[in-house]
């Protein structure tokens, strides 16, 4: 006999060892004695935690002899805490203990049980106690959850019994903009789903590509631009606050970030402002920057970036390399802002990006500063040079890695 509760009957259908079809179908169990509320007041819990506090309404009849019993699991499966009590009240407020638990996600499950011990009701709610993630060993990274129907769960499990650690998840609108509240509510459950098996996320939290270029010389969005880092720290504050209860495993702010699409980059106002300060900081005085460059600039606030265009001789090469230079400390700056703006959630996060490209000097890296300014890196394995580069600018403690399959 199933106590009152609500449930999901999967059927499939076999032919020998083979499944040819397969349906489902919810149902709920009434009884005499229902619960009207079940609520843990906060579903995050500090992770010194000892003990859940639960909030509690029966409606109906409380049969004579009836007690209550508070069972915890993990992630895997394992009880962590029980504790089992008579009760008279419909409304009861209990702290349950959990201080068996080492998994992030744990299932409170409410039993009803009758004199004799058989079970009436049961109802579950779900919490999280956020716990520091291990950088010592190796992890073994999926992309994507899933999805968000039964057979996305499948996946999972058995990703999880395959020995998968965590899994880049897709974490709403690639541009900096608030999410609403179906998004946030959305990402919440896929949040949830990859804790129930123990599998760590990894939010993908932005995207730090150019929009196509235009006429106009600036790239889109313009990455010193006031307003976008204005709007970009506020979609980072939102994201990691919306993860930081399932202790993400790192957070990427984008898969394939680059810098520009044929090598003008930006000629914004506040990127030619930078590119001067750059210069300042770099020669120190405009005498210097005169015997590099071949000219008689005033001062620094003349010197003006040198477009491809422009580079018929040789003499006017290191105007472009400079104004290169300056657009990479601009890339990792931003990627540096980001990943302090993250660890102001999440302290312990690693926060980068993901799939690196091209080595061109129209598309290329200063590996060098965005090994400084990235906590997270992972590249193709594709590209052996990738991977020394990887090695060469890493910094203990980093999360490093490569990706390698493909879509089918």
């Amino acid at each position: 006999k199933l106590p009152a509760g609500d449930y999901v009957a999967l059927l499939v259908l076999h032919d020998g060892a083979r499944s040819i079809d397969w349906g489902w179908t919810r149902f709920g169990i009434q009884g005499p004695l229902a619960v009207a509320e079940l609520d843990l007041p906060d579903r995050t819990l500090p992770g010194s935690s000892a003990s859940v506090p639960v909030a509690l309404r029966l409606a109906g009849e409380i049969p004579p002899g009836a007690t209550l019993r508070f069972d915890v699991h993990d992630a895997y499966e394992r009880l962590v805490g029980r504790q089992e009590q008579a009760f008279t009240k419909r409304v009861l407020r209990v702290d349950v203990s959990c201080a068996f638990s080492r998994s992030i996600y744990n299932r409170l499950t409410v039993h009803v049980l009758d004199a004799d011990g058989l079970p009436l009701l049961c109802q579950h709610a779900e919490f999280t106690v956020p716990r520091p993630r291990a950088y010592d060993t190796f992890q073994f990274i999926m992309w994507g959850d899933g999805g968000d129907d039964y057979i996305g769960a499948l996946l999972r499990r058995q990703a999880a019994r395959s020995g998968v650690d965590a899994a880049d998840l897709a974490f709403g609108s690639w541009q900096p903009q608030p999410l609403s509240g179906k998004e946030r509510h959305g990402l919440r459950e896929r949040l949830m789903a990859l804790a129930r098996t123990g599998i760590a996320p990894i939010p993908y939290v932005s995207r730090l590509q150019p929009d196509p270029e235009t006429d106009s010389g600036i790239r889109q969005p313009c990455l010193t631009d006031p307003a976008f880092r204005r709007a970009f720290e506020q979609a980072l504050d939102e994201r990691t606050a919306l993860c930081r209860p399932f202790s993400p495993l790192g957070i990427t702010m984008g898969d394939e970030n680059y810098l520009g699409q044929s090598g003008e980059y930006c000629v914004s106002p506040t990127c030619r402002t930078h590119f001067q300060t750059w210069l300042q900081s770099a020669y120190g005085t405009i005498d210097s920057l005169n015997r590099s460059w071949g000219t008689s600039l005033p001062d620094f606030a003349a010197a003006r970036p040198a477009l491809q265009g422009e580079l018929a001789r040789p003499e006017d090469w290191p105007r472009w390399v400079d104004w290169r230079r300056s657009m990479d400390r601009v890339f990792a700056d931003t990627h540096q802002f980001g990943r302090e703006t993250a660890q102001r959630t999440i302290q312990a996060a690693r926060v980068g990006c993901d799939g690196l490209l091209s080595d061109t000097p129209a598309r290329g890296y200063d590996w060098e500063l965005l090994g400084k300014s990235c906590s997270l890196l992972n590249v193709y394995l594709r590209d052996p040079a990738h991977v020394l580069l990887l090695r060469s600018f890493a910094k203990p403690g980093d999360l490093r890695g490569c990706w390698s399959g493909g879509y089918t």
